[in-house]
């Protein structure tokens, strides 16, 4: 599964996508298993999402996945260049988890939006487009 930051700033909204793409079932098993331990967590909880196993990283692109008292979703990290932080919830982690359900069996046609909030749309895709 990749994981890739793509921007296209002549759109007539400027787009900003976190895209996880080529997607495998046991890949996808293993970031929902994770994303799962985040919705039972505390504020403060974390994982790094491209340091999952099966899950590479496109030029650098990088994602830290916290819990949160709000949901603030995916945003820039500081000084991280392509390192972006996406904040949910326990509810909204919980959300997530059953939105990556369809692709565990290699179903899930076309793509899901992971979040709905922040300045950076988390796409889950089963090609490189949305």
């Amino acid at each position: 599964m990749l994981l890739e930051y793509l921007e296209d700033p002549d759109a007539q909204l400027h787009t900003r996508v976190l895209l996880l793409y080529d997607l495998v079932p046991d890949e996808v098993g293993v970031l929902r298993d994770a994303i799962d331990r985040l919705s039972q967590g505390q504020p403060g909880d974390e994982l790094r999402v491209d340091a999952l196993p099966g899950v590479a990283a496109v030029d650098g692109s990088s994602l830290v996945a916290s819990v949160g008292e709000t949901d603030l979703g995916v945003e820039p990290a500081t000084g991280a260049g392509l390192g972006f932080r996406c904040v949910l919830t326990p509810g909204t982690w919980q959300r997530a988890c059953g939105l990556l359900e369809p692709y565990l069996l290699g179903g899930g046609h076309g793509f899901q939006y992971l979040t709905e909030v922040g300045p950076v749309e988390w796409i889950i895709s089963h090609d490189r487009g949305w």
